[in-house]
């Protein structure tokens, strides 16, 4: 199967923009009407109000979904698994809280917050939204002593029977690598590929 790219097969304009905006740059995106498909080992996408038009299997998305249900959708496809193993968040800590979710090595989302309960209520919602096996939360430490103890005790107190949370050496994450994305949340896509140590609970 070619990785990097994904047809989309479908009349519906709505959703094949949204299948765009979910997939980003790493991925080619076809567009062609469902009567223009030809057996392929590539992924392809319609409508449900299409799915009677193709013979062989097809990856149904509805339009009303959100870009991170699709974007994850998409990508079990890619990577040929039932369910992904690994989702990381990682958290750049400090008076604006730059956060991430990865899933295998994947950036699907990022965000800047300036509270704990929004940062609690997004990482809440973002996880319902996809499928995973484990969920790793990894913190960065270069946040201040306060500022640490207050998200690292938030962290632990919402999410740390249903993840592993590590504690990372957040040393050159804030070091600016790509202007497009703002920089708390570059630092925080940088701490969620860093191992660092777990910390335990029990």
């Amino acid at each position: 199967m070619d990785r990097n790219t994904v047809i989309v097969a479908s009349k519906n304009f709505t959703l094949a923009y949204k299948i765009k905006l979910a997939i980003g740059d790493k991925h080619n995106i076809i567009h062609i009407f469902p009567n223009m498909t030809k057996p392929t080992n590539q992924i392809i996408i319609s409508s449900p109000q299409e799915k009677h038009l193709f013979d062989q299997q097809i990856l149904i998305i509805h339009q009303n979904l959100s870009i991170i249900t699709i974007r994850s959708l998409i990508l079990k496809q890619l990577i040929c698994k039932p369910k992904f193993f690994k989702c990381f968040i990682g958290i750049d800590p400090g008076k604006s809280i730059g956060t991430a979710l990865l899933i295998e090595g994947e950036v699907i989302t990022s965000n800047t917050f300036s509270s704990m309960r929004k940062l609690i209520i997004w990482i809440s919602n973002k996880i319902k939204e996809i499928q995973y096996h484990q969920l790793v939360i990894r913190i960065g430490d270069g946040g201040g002593a306060d500022r640490n103890y207050e998200i690292l005790n938030s962290i632990i107190k919402q999410f740390s029977e249903i993840s592993v949370i590590e504690l990372v050496n957040e040393v050159n994450t804030s070091v600016r690598r790509d202007g497009k994305i703002p920089i708390h949340e570059e630092a925080a896509i940088l701490i969620a590929k860093r191992s660092g140590k777990i910390l335990n609970f029990k």
